[in-house]
């Protein structure tokens, strides 16, 4: 019997009843000890990008919590990409701002994750100083446009957001063809299974060796 339960389940539970914001902080710690390990054991460490929940906005200066735990494991910011989500500017404009710039004064950057797949504006690119946009998987396989419209609309978004000098991931890439397109259309990160499904840690901690 399987007694997994998947993230869908649990985490709009958490949301609901706060709980999400310990889980960030828990998970964020984790990241912050594996980390750590990799980098004890001489192997050449790699950004990790950390989802933080909306709930966190609620909270006032929520990311000295983070800087706290960067500074107890001593890791460099550098390595650390917080990815917020767009419906976070739904709730307020000016603190997801500061949440931001605050981000960017520890020495992090940040990703707009999921960036397509509600009612994203292009707006937003210009109006919040994100680092790294993240194309949602939706535009990759959406039946309601054709091919063509597809392709068009994917290059000129990598096109755009590179011309504002920021870097571009596409999400949820498991085909082959997907991966040439994007490289030939220059962006400049893809992830999806079609490269690996999610590892445990010692195991991916091999592949970084061999890298």
């Amino acid at each position: 019997q399987n007694n997994i339960i998947p993230p869908n389940k649990f985490i709009p539970l958490f949301e609901k009843n706060g709980f999400i914001v310990k889980l960030d902080l828990y998970v964020f710690e984790e990241v912050c000890k594996d980390l750590k390990s990799v980098i004890d054991s001489n192997i050449k460490p790699i950004k990790v990008s950390i989802n933080i929940s909306r709930k966190n906005l609620l909270i006032k200066n929520f990311i000295k919590n983070y800087e706290r735990i960067i500074e107890k494991y001593e890791i460099d910011p550098s390595l650390i990409e917080f990815e917020l989500t767009e419906s976070m500017a739904n709730d307020n404009v000016e603190v997801l701002k500061e949440t931001i710039k605050e981000i960017h004064r520890i020495g992090c950057t940040c990703s707009i994750d999921d960036f397509g797949s509600g009612y994203s504006s292009l707006g937003m690119l210009t109006k919040f100083d994100f680092d790294v946009i993240k194309l949602d998987r939706s535009f990759f396989i959406n039946p309601s446009n054709s091919k063509e419209q597809s392709i068009t609309i994917i290059e000129s978004i990598i096109a755009l957001v590179k011309s504002l000098g920021k870097d571009v991931v596409a999400e949820g890439i498991e085909e082959k063809e997907q991966v040439e397109f994007l490289t030939k259309a220059k962006c400049d990160e893809i992830q999806g299974f079609y490269f690996s499904r999610p590892q445990p840690l010692t195991n991916f901690l091999s592949i970084l060796e061999k890298d």
